[in-house]
């Protein structure tokens, strides 16, 4: 849309923003205005509240320590009633007379000093139009120490009213004292300070109305007509001349006058060099065409000996078309050359294959008996030594059975000894004489089973020097047995790589064919790209000589193009 609207009209453009802008900032401060305005009255609002809170509390607390003071002594209830009764009744305040004193035993009547019918009524179901229990609740903040409550009142002359009211405990009695306030004195001084507030509103509003406008009318207004002409009329004067330029006959010597010392000298300026431009274009073009026109003619010479060279490359692509055809026949003999022994060389790869598998497993088994013949010898040297801990406890035993001969030997001694003992003894010793007899017979046999014993374990010593001697020889043969197997598994190592580097070998000749394969094939493959690319060049060397043809006509559309050039710069005043 901008590219459509003139430059004034840009700039009436610019002014209409700058209009509603301003429009935008007044209305924006018109509204803070108003919001400044809602929160100072809700804050007179609760100033007024406050000091009308305060100002019951304070005279409640005050009546409360005058009428503690004053029934310190009494003691009967109604007396004391009587007394507070009398300092409360003829209290009132405020303007119109509305605040007085209260005092209730719970929610009953005690002293009411505008209706005094009240008094000794219970009013706990008293209720204000919004359904509070107004009596209940001024009640409940005197025993909790005191408080305010706020509630909507009958006023004399005005009807249902705000109305908050304070309300502490009597001390030493079951007696609560309060009293009241209305506040819809509140509710008129907030609308009185609104007015006051609008009215000030109003004024500076107008006054700063006042000075926009006549910023408007005697500032920006002049300011925008001033720069509309400053601009538009060196345009107009620059577009006149451009006009005249273009009219013209193609004089490429005029140039623009713009003394004016503002951007539309500079755009003349810059305007003036591009004709300058244009201008050195148009020389060289004219130079040029003279040239164009000797090209075009030796370009026809040149399109005659193409056609001539175009036949004599057919007949030489010919020939080569012949050699091509019977080097393809070649590669085809090749080809099943290398594909026999490219199966020959797998056959072989094959067997290689599969010696090392063969191989791998004989070393697998050589590792596993080397394992073996290491395990057996650990067995063999744990046996040796365990048949060496045999013939020790077998000398020990020895020794044992030594000892048990000894007192085996004594015992039967004794035993005689004992027997003698008691042939001498007689008849007193006949019984003593049993036992000893069994004691040497005891002995005897211990000395026979000992001697028995003793040949055993001999027997055990000479069998265990045996059989430590040939473990001992198991154990060399064993050895033997596991350097033979270690030899054997190096060997078959050693041979594994040799079969693997065999295999190796087999598998990269079997690639070579294969790439060999490959290059035949890919020969094959280019020997018929040849032949084919030689037709193509057969083909095209018809093509060339039609191209030629075609040259030569073009030469000559250039050379009536050239005369065409210098009839149009012609026309230019260079």
């Amino acid at each position: 849309m901008s590219m459509r609207l003139g430059i004034r009209n840009r700039l009436l453009l610019l002014v209409g923003v700058m209009l509603v802008f301003i429009g935008a900032v007044v209305s924006f401060f018109v509204y803070q205005a108003a919001n400044s305005k809602s929160q100072m009255i809700d804050r007179v609002g609760i100033i007024m509240t406050d000091e009308a809170k305060d100002k019951i509390m304070v005279l409640t607390q005050a009546l409360t320590k005058s009428v503690e003071a004053g029934i310190r002594n009494v003691t009967d209830q109604d007396e004391k009633i009587g007394v507070i009764r009398n300092l409360v009744t003829d209290i009132r305040f405020e303007e119109d007379q509305s605040g007085y004193i209260f005092v209730y035993q719970g929610t009953t009547s005690r002293i009411m000093p505008p209706n005094p019918a009240l008094e000794g009524t219970d009013l706990k179901d008293l209720k204000d139009p919004n359904g509070l229990y107004l009596i209940r609740e001024l009640s409940e903040v005197a025993e909790k120490g005191g408080g305010f409550v706020e509630y909507i009142f009958d006023k004399p002359g005005k009807g249902n009213q705000p109305k908050v009211s304070y309300s502490t405990m009597i001390p030493g009695t079951d007696l609560w004292i309060g009293t009241g306030i209305y506040i819809d004195n509140i509710a008129e001084a907030q609308a009185k300070v609104a007015a006051d507030l609008e009215s000030a509103a109003a004024r500076s509003l107008t006054i700063a109305m006042s000075f926009i406008g006549a910023g408007f009318a005697f500032l920006v207004l002049p300011l925008t007509i001033f720069l509309i002409r400053s601009i538009i009329t060196p345009l107009k004067r620059m577009i006149g001349m451009l006009k005249d330029i273009a009219q013209g006959e193609g004089d490429l010597t005029a140039r623009l006058k713009d003394t004016s010392g503002t951007e539309t000298q500079e755009l003349a300026e810059w305007f003036n060099k591009f004709v300058e431009q244009v201008h050195g274009i148009i020389r060289e073009v004219a130079g040029n065409s003279a040239q164009v026109n000797q090209a075009s003619t030796g370009l026809l010479g040149l399109a005659t000996n193409l056609r001539g060279a175009s036949s004599d490359m057919t007949a030489k692509s010919t020939n080569v078309a012949a050699a091509t055809e019977e080097m393809s026949s070649n590669m085809n003999s090749v080809a099943s050359a290398m594909e026999e022994f490219s199966i020959n060389i797998g056959t072989v790869a094959t067997a290689s294959e599969e010696m090392t598998a063969t191989i791998a497993e004989i070393s697998q088994n050589a590792s596993k008996a080397k394992d073996i013949t290491g395990h057996a010898v650990g067995k063999a040297t744990e046996a040796s030594r365990r048949v060496d801990e045999l013939g020790v406890a077998a000398r020990e035993i020895d020794k044992v059975t030594e000892t048990i001969t000894a007192i085996s030997s004594q015992t039967n001694l004794l035993a005689l000894n004992a027997t003698i003992e008691a042939a001498r003894a007689g008849e007193a010793g006949r019984g003593f004489a049993v036992v000893a007899n069994e004691i040497k017979e005891l002995a005897m046999q211990t000395a026979r089973a000992t001697e028995e014993i003793r040949g055993k374990i001999q027997g055990i010593q000479s069998a265990t020097g045996i059989t430590v001697s040939e473990i001992q020889q198991v154990s060399q043969v064993i050895n033997e047995v596991d350097i033979i197997v270690g030899t054997i598994a190096a060997a078959v190592e050693e041979q594994s790589v040799t079969t693997r580097d065999i295999a190796d070998n087999v598998g990269q000749a079997s690639q070579g064919v294969q790439e060999v394969n490959e290059n035949v094939s890919q020969a094959e493959a280019v020997t018929g790209d040849i032949a084919r690319e030689v037709t193509a060049v057969s083909a095209a060397s018809g093509d060339i000589a039609h191209s030629a043809e075609a040259v030569q006509a073009s030469s000559e559309s250039l050379s009536g193009l050239a005369r065409d050039l210098n009839a149009m710069v012609g026309k230019f005043k260079i």
